[in-house]
Parts: structure tokens; sequence; C-alpha cells
């Protein structure tokens, strides 16, 4: 994989498997990276917010996990989860700015 990094280092799909692997192993701004990378050349794929959403929630930022977990099940379709994502995010929203995130995520469905 790191090969083929070097190879295609803007290929999105091997950024957002390297930022998988770095999730697994629990490398979390290396994954937060690969997958911010990733997601400048995929904007609604569901497998990148999801896998950025799991890589913030593991690494304590709870706002920003669930507010890429709602992103994720938004371009997904299941509403009901994006839904319960938003609200979580919105409770956590600190300041105005991740307020405003989360009033976006909740106004996209």
């Amino acid at each position: 994989m790191q090969k083929a990094a070097f190879v295609a280092p803007d290929d999105p799909i091997i950024l957002l498997r390297l930022g998988e692997l770095q999730l697994k192993r629990k490398k979390y701004k290396e994954a937060e990276a690969y997958l911010n990378q990733a997601v400048s050349h995929l904007r609604r794929n569901p497998a990148v917010y999801m896998a950025l959403g799991r890589t913030l929630g593991e690494s304590g930022d709870l706002f920003g996990g669930h507010l890429n977990l709602g992103w994720g099940y938004v371009y997904s379709k299941d509403y009901r989860k994006a839904r319960l994502h938003a609200d979580k995010a919105a409770q956590l929203a600190k300041t105005e700015e991740q307020k405003k995130k989360a009033k976006e995520l909740r106004n996209s469905f």
C-alpha cells in the first residue's frame, strides 16, 4: 500500500485505504491526514466520511466524529442514522463554527 501511495500519491482510493489502515493501527493523526486528503477528492463518498468519523471519534473529537458519521449516512441515504448523528453533533457543538456545521448537516436531508 505504501508503494501504491508513492506511485499515485493523489489517488483517493489509496488515500482512503491508507487512512483505514492507520485507523486500525490506532494512529489517529496519520489516519486523519490521509482521510482529509481523500475527502477533498471524494466529496460525496460515504466510506470516506464514515472512516473519518470513526477516526475522529476514537481520537476523542466526538463532535467531529458525529459530524462526519452524519455526512456518511447522508451520502448513504440512511437519513434516520444521519439525523441521530446530526442531533448528537448539535448537542456537542461548542463554537459558533461547530454550531453552523451541525446545522448545515441537519438541513441537508
